[in-house]
């Protein structure tokens, strides 16, 4: 468990990077480190503005994104719409 922590949570700690930009790197980690694949689905609670679901893309799972706020849902609505496995939820 140890070893796996740090592998997972290294790039928080490089302040050059933006938080989107951990984000992004720590999905593209957890992709690889559970394997996440066309056959898997997946649950964003509080999915923003979709960083963690862009990232997921490529994987063809299936990706349920959960987003209270009206602004970030219609972000999400308008960046994902159009994918059939994007399940997007405006539900608090």
């Amino acid at each position: 468990m140890y070893e796996f922590k740090n592998l997972f949570f290294d790039d928080i700690n490089d302040d050059s990077l933006s938080d989107a930009e951990k984000t992004a790197i720590q999905t593209k980690k957890l992709i690889e480190i559970e394997n996440i694949n066309n056959n898997s689905v997946i649950v964003d609670l509080g999915a923003n503005k979709g960083i963690v679901v862009e990232n997921l893309l490529e994987t063809g799972c299936t990706i349920h994104a959960y987003e209270p706020h009206p602004m970030y849902f219609d972000t999400l609505k308008s960046r994902f719409h159009d994918h059939s496995n994007v399940f997007l939820h405006n539900t608090e």
